[in-house]
């Protein structure tokens, strides 16, 4: 998971004592833990009582035997709430002594009417209470998170309900620190992408008319037989066309992250756009003297999805395998397959016999603006954004690699059949 840096603040202020940093999937799942924990504390606790009493222990073993266990315990009678037992260890968490508890109503200690209402419910109904989470009230008026767990039993011939509680307001808290932590880093990149996406629009225009007039002077320098001329004038030309490349996926980058990307639904044939990649793809993979070998499998047939993404995406991998590859060898695999139910998978493989990448290279290939080692310039952003259409589409891109070996890029896309959607169609017009 990508931690924002005020995420990786809250999780750095969170260390205790050498504690490694904890996300908040974490937390959540230790606060789950706990729950699961103190109901079988609870459950010793209770079946500790009972064994007491059936020995018939007076009131100063009992205590002895609760203050023993690890949890604060109170006993309050079930008609009324009315405290009837408080272990010493209450102390601390309510700022009230055992005995001054005594007498008091329990659910005077509670913050949330609505949360006693729903443990009140799921005790009713299913005989116990596990980790029921609470917001209590200490005696100075501060408030703090519990975990409370309930178990009905009989105290002194009446009925009552046993509790034992643990306070989880540090976990609570640093939960909702991450959370909101979360929402302000996504808040900004969203105001980020929106910024990104009307500059590249703004800075699109004065380019395109850059180009226009550095196209009019190769033309003129060409028709004047000016060799410096035209020099300078592809120069400027190929710097311009450079720019509006980096311009354009940055553009692309800030739709997909502001979520603003919208995707065809077309009908096409995969082989057909299968030829127009590799005529695409061929200059590129044939400039440092590479073959190119295409594998289609049968059967490929009509699909319904977005080409034009697709075609993106596959021209991506095509070129990046190409940049990093000389006098070797790019391969293109396309196959069809049916592994869930009846929704067709295209799936796409791209193999070089290049460089390859370190394995650190490799877990940090699909980040914005990387480039690996041995590149020839490029905005770092292409794999970036192939892998978020891809996933936006509903698919990914997995690659392998071993330095001097080569790489191996895979594109899994899940598309509709053109059989199933009339059929769909028909279902619902009948």
């Amino acid at each position: 998971m990508t931690v924002s840096s005020q995420e990786a603040q809250v999780l750095a202020e969170s260390r205790k004592g050498g504690d490694r940093e904890k996300t908040r999937e974490q937390l959540l799942g230790e606060l789950a833990a706990l729950r699961r924990e103190y109901g079988v504390l609870q459950d010793m606790l209770a079946q500790a009582w009972v064994d007491a009493g059936a020995h018939g222990a007076g009131e100063a073993e009992l205590r002895h035997i609760v203050d023993s266990l690890p949890l604060p315990v109170t006993i309050y009678r079930r008609c009324d709430d009315r405290i009837l037992f408080a272990s010493g260890k209450l102390e601390p968490l309510l700022g009230a002594t055992a005995a001054a508890l005594v007498g008091a109503k329990y659910t005077s200690f509670c913050a949330d009417s609505q949360a006693v209402r729903e443990a009140d419910e799921l005790l009713a109904r299913d005989g116990e209470v596990h980790g029921h989470e609470l917001r209590l009230r200490r005696q100075d008026g501060s408030l703090f998170w519990a975990a409370v767990s309930l178990r009905p039993l009989e105290y002194r011939g009446e009925e009552a309900v046993l509790c034992a509680l643990v306070d989880i307001s540090e976990r609570i808290e640093m939960a909702e620190r991450l959370e909101r932590a979360r929402q302000e880093a996504e808040s900004a990149s969203v105001a980020k992408s929106t910024f990104l996406a009307h500059m590249s629009h703004e800075l699109r225009n004065p380019l395109n008319a850059i180009i226009g007039y550095a196209e009019m002077l190769v033309e003129r320098a060409e028709e004047l037989g000016d060799d410096e001329f035209e020099e300078d004038s592809r120069r400027i030309l190929k710097v311009a066309r450079m720019q509006l490349s980096i311009i354009g996926d940055s553009l692309d980058l800030a739709k997909i992250e502001a979520g603003h990307m919208s995707f065809e639904r077309t009908r096409f044939r995969v082989v057909e756009l299968m030829r127009e990649v590799v005529t695409a793809a061929r200059p590129l993979v044939q400039r440092n003297a590479n073959l190119f070998e295409v594998s289609l499998g049968r059967s490929l047939g009509e699909a319904i999805g977005d080409p034009v993404r697709i075609r993106q995406i596959l021209l991506n991998l095509l070129g990046n395998a190409a940049k990093f590859t000389h006098e070797g060898r790019v391969t293109l695999t396309v196959r069809r397959t049916r592994d869930d139910g009846d929704a067709p998978t295209l799936s796409f493989r791209v193999q070089d016999t290049g460089i390859g990448m370190e394995p650190e290279e490799v877990e940090r290939l699909f980040s914005p603006f990387f480039q690996a080692r041995g590149g020839a310039g490029g905005t770092g952003l292409g794999l970036a954004i192939s892998q978020q259409l891809a996933r936006s589409m509903g698919g990914d891109i997995t690659v392998t690699s071993r330095v001097g070996a080569g790489s191996s890029f895979s594109l899994y896309l899940p598309v509709e059949s053109p059989e199933q959607v009339d059929e769909d169609a028909g279902r619902r017009s009948s």
